[in-house]
This record gives C-alpha cells, structure tokens and sequence, in this order.
C-alpha cells in the first residue's frame, strides 16, 4: 500500500514511522501542545497568502498588546490576553473565511465559546464590544490588516 502525493510517494513503512514519531511526540509534549501546533500548520496550510494574513493578524494584536504571538494562543484567560485572543479570533473569522471549529482549534477552546464571541460582538450585546479600548484597539488592528490586504490587491 502507497500514499501517492504531488511530490512524493509515501510507502506503508513511512505511514507507520510517522504515526510512531507523532506518538513520541504526544507523550513528550502533551496532546494540547500538538493539537495546537497541528491546527497552527492546518490553518496556514490554506495558502500562502492566508497564511502571511494570520501571521500579520498576530503580528499587529502583538505588538498592540506588547506580547508574543505565542501568548495569544496560550491558555492564559485573563487581561489583556483576553482582549488579544477576542480579536485574533474575530479578525480570523472576518478576513480568513475559516470556520468556527478550525479557529477553536487554533486557540484551544470549544466552537461554541467562539461563536458566541463573534455573535455577541456583531451584535453589540457583549460588555466587551461597548469597551472603548477593545473597540479601538479592534480597529486600529484591522485597519492595518486592511492596508496589507491591500497592498496584495495592487500587486495583481
């Protein structure tokens, strides 16, 4: 039995040395550890312009919020981290078109805790959508995401 890819083909040993490797690397990291990194690669894995978009999303909320872009993605629920969280999920959501599920797994929470974030955002029902420094926040961060996605459209 073969895996035939575009640029290689995998045989049933390579399928079972990775699925061993993958096991090793569950045991030593932790299974959220790489249930994260592997929904970081999926997620990037839509293109290479996605990709650079949620590199730039991280990139302006890090240096808004003073953190790295790994603090977004932390299980850490609290302040700032917070707010920074609430954004890179909304910005993801409005400029990468990827579902709900797939943006919980990137932050390591439940589908439904997303989509009530950007229901209750869009609505303006949320305490957090009437607070004048997320608002701001929120769009002086997607103004810069605009201008890059921008400057994309004038290169074509």
């Amino acid at each position: 039995m073969s895996i035939k890819t575009s640029e290689k083909k995998f045989t049933e040993a390579d399928v079972i040395a990775f699925a061993k490797f993958f096991y090793k690397g569950m045991r030593r990291f932790g299974l959220e550890k790489v249930q994260r990194k592997m929904a970081e690669l999926y997620i990037s894995d839509h293109g290479v312009r996605e990709g650079a978009l949620k590199e730039k999303i991280f990139s302006e909320i890090s240096a808004h919020y003073g953190m790295s872009p790994e603090a977004i993605i932390t299980s850490v629920k609290r302040g700032n981290v917070t707010q920074a969280k609430v954004i890179a999920m909304l910005l993801i959501h409005r400029h990468l078109h990827i579902s709900q599920s797939e943006i919980a797994l990137l932050f390591g929470r439940g589908p439904s805790l997303v989509s009530r974030r950007i229901k209750l955002f869009n609505n303006g029902t949320e305490k957090i959508s009437s607070n004048k420094d997320f608002i701001s926040a929120y769009e002086k961060i997607n103004l810069k995401v605009n201008e890059f996605i921008e400057s994309w459209k004038q290169e074509k």
